[in-house]
């Protein structure tokens, strides 16, 4: 005789709600310990919003921007920042992946987790080393823009090139 949990397969949209939630769930749990007194009002209705994101997908960013201000309020140490970020990463994948995955395709690639866990690596470690650089907070921006320049001229070169391709005709 078997249990109806071994009989029945989970469908793939449950399963993959219940991980976003868990995810969510963690990160809520990760912001508390440096939260002080006045962040509990805005980390409870965080795991409401997380609870209620199984079933209404936008309640997802409100719990993100909840757990950004619950940070905000208190002195996190930055592992538990990280941690919080890393969840909530993983929690808006699962969620807004949930309606485009099939069964055969998984929601998060190798390359997506390896980029969060790269850069929460990079920041605790920027973190981690005292810098007492007078210009840094000048410079960092103008190096964050480069970059993302950078990053973008690809597509930029990309739709450039279509776009000439219907310079000067009517439609």
């Amino acid at each position: 005789m078997t249990s109806w949990a071994t009989s029945q397969k989970i469908p793939p949209n449950v399963a993959y709600r219940l991980f976003a939630a868990a995810a969510g769930l963690v990160m809520v749990a990760a912001t508390l310990p440096s939260a002080p007194t006045i962040a509990m009002a805005v980390a409870a209705p965080a795991a409401m919003l997380v609870v209620l994101s199984a079933w209404i997908r936008s309640a997802a960013a409100l719990a993100v921007l909840a757990c950004v201000a619950v940070l905000a309020l208190g002195e996190p140490s930055a592992v538990l920042a990280s941690a919080a970020g890393l969840a909530a990463t993983l929690y808006l994948l699962m969620i807004h992946a949930e309606a485009t995955t099939t069964e055969q395709s998984l929601p998060t690639t190798w390359q997506t987790l390896f980029g969060a866990v790269g850069f929460a690596c990079v920041g605790l470690a920027v973190v981690a080393v005292p810098l007492e650089v007078a210009w840094l907070p000048v410079l960092a921006p103008v190096v964050v823009l480069l970059l993302f320049a950078l990053a973008i001229a690809p597509f930029a070169v990309a739709s450039s090139s279509q776009s000439k391709d219907h310079v000067g005709q009517r439609r």
